[in-house]
């Protein structure tokens, strides 16, 4: 078992400085130019209504309208790390844009990314990519470590109850009512962050 994978067996998430190349980084920034010309929608699709306008919006499941997107995410880097944590091969779940307005206030609580999927299902692993720099200043993720091979399982049962987790001033889920701040994860442009949807509790702060 190599670092990484202790890592993240250690603390439920695991960092990379820089897994993407400049073609790669490039290509995920003129995708993500398309689709916000496109007018925004709220990103839940009757699952929830998250979604904020201009000021947080969820570009979601395109990849089979962009060949050298699909070609990234079913060949290259999510793939390639996510197989290389679980050993195997790796199959997509979900993939989007998440687009937060300078300034605007569009904070997350603390949640599990399987609190919005809206059914019962496996954990799967989140890779979350930066296309702009993540600083404390902006609004970088924030991440509560959680040992998985001491405490494996979330304590929360799925599937969540919507109504517990609302948030009504971020109109997000919130599973962590306790002040924490977790870990920092700032992070250059192309970095890229791994981690649980279901044990790992994160947050992004208002920028």
């Amino acid at each position: 078992m190599g670092q990484m994978n202790l890592d993240f067996n250690k603390n439920g998430y695991v960092t990379a400085d820089s897994p993407l190349d400049d073609q790669d980084l490039e290509m995920l920034r003129a995708v993500c130019t398309t689709l916000l010309d496109e007018p925004p929608q709220d990103g839940g699709e009757g699952l929830h209504n998250i979604g904020l306008g201009r000021r947080r919006q969820f570009l979601r499941h395109r990849h089979p309208d962009f060949p050298e997107l699909e070609k990234f995410l079913l060949e290259g880097a999510p793939a390639k790390l996510a197989a290389s944590l679980f050993g195997g091969k790796a199959y997509l779940f979900n993939e989007q844009f998440v687009v937060k307005g300078a300034k605007t206030g569009a904070a997350f609580a603390w949640h599990q990314d399987g609190a919005y999927v809206g059914f019962d299902h496996k954990n799967y692993l989140t890779v979350w990519i930066a296309l702009d720099e993540a600083t404390e200043a902006n609004g970088c993720v924030y991440l509560i470590p959680r040992n998985l091979d001491e405490n494996p399982r979330s304590t929360i049962s799925i599937p969540l109850q919507f109504s517990a987790w609302r948030c009504p001033s971020s109109s997000s889920c919130c599973g962590c009512c306790a002040r924490k701040r977790g870990s920092t994860i700032t992070a250059c442009v192309g970095a890229s962050s791994r981690s649980t949807s279901g044990p790992t509790l994160r947050r992004r702060p208002v920028s």
